[in-house]
C-alpha cells in the first residue's frame, strides 16, 4: 500500500508511506498478516497515528465473504442499473452498470455511494469500478475510489488488481489531497464446492 498526503497549493508532502504486507494461512487455516516492509516519510513521519495505521492494516480481517460482485459493498438499498454504455477497457469490450447504496457513517448519518462497474461484455467479469461518496465527513470535500480487476478469459478467473482512493480535504485555508494506492498479488482460490 502506497499513500501520500500533499498540500494542493505548495506541493508539500505531509505524510508518505509504502507498506508491504503478506497474508497467509496458518496451521489452523486462519488468515494471518505479516509486515514485510515499511517506509514512512514526509513532514509528519513521526506522528503516532502512523503506527496505528500500520497496526490496523495488520489486524484487518481478510476473510472473504464469498459474495457476488455487487454484494461486496456494505450498506442497504443497493440499486444496480444497466446503462447501455459500452467501451473498451484494458482490451476488453465492457458494459456499464450504475450502482448506488447507502450506509451509516459518523454519528449514524446516512451516507450514499454512487458509482459504476464496467463488466466484460462476454463473461460478466469486472474490469473497472469507480465510485464517489455523497455527504462526505467534515473537512472532506470529495472521496473517490477506483478499482481495476485482472481477468483471465482462458480460466474465467478474475481478482482485484489495484485500488486507488483519493480524498480531498479542506481545513481552514489548507487544501490537501490524500492518495492511497493498493496493489494485490498471489490470490488463493476456493476449492470447487459441491458436485
Amino acid at each position: 500500500q502506497w499513500m501520500e498526503t500533499v498540500d494542493d497549493r505548495s506541493g508539500k508532502v505531509y505524510q508518505a508511506s509504502d507498506i508491504t504486507i503478506a497474508h497467509f494461512l496458518d496451521e489452523e487455516g486462519e488468515i494471518v498478516s505479516e509486515l514485510l516492509e515499511k517506509e514512512i516519510g514526509g513532514e509528519e513521519a513521526d506522528h503516532p497515528d502512523n503506527e496505528l495505521m500500520v497496526n490496523s492494516l495488520l489486524s484487518r480481517d481478510m476473510t472473504p465473504e464469498r459474495k457476488g460482485i455487487f454484494f461486496t459493498e456494505i450498506g442497504e438499498d443497493l440499486r444496480v442499473e444497466f446503462t447501455g454504455n459500452k467501451k473498451e477497457i484494458n482490451g476488453f469490450r465492457c458494459v456499464e452498470y450504475q450502482v448506488k447504496f447507502t450506509t451509516l457513517g459518523e454519528n449514524d448519518r446516512e451516507v450514499t455511494f454512487n458509482g459504476s462497474y464496467w463488466l466484460d461484455e462476454d463473461s460478466g467479469a469486472p474490469i473497472y469500478n469507480k465510485f464517489f461518496m455523497d455527504k462526505t465527513p467534515r473537512f472532506v470535500r470529495e472521496i473517490m475510489v477506483e478499482r481495476w480487476f485482472n481477468y483471465e478469459p482462458d480460466t474465467n478467473i478474475w481478482h482485484l488488481d489495484e485500488m486507488v482512493s483519493q480524498v480531498q480535504i479542506r481545513i481552514l485555508l489548507k487544501r490537501m489531497t490524500n492518495t492511497t494506492r493498493m496493489t494485490f498479488t498471489d490470490y488463493w482460490l476456493y476449492e470447487t464446492e459441491g458436485s
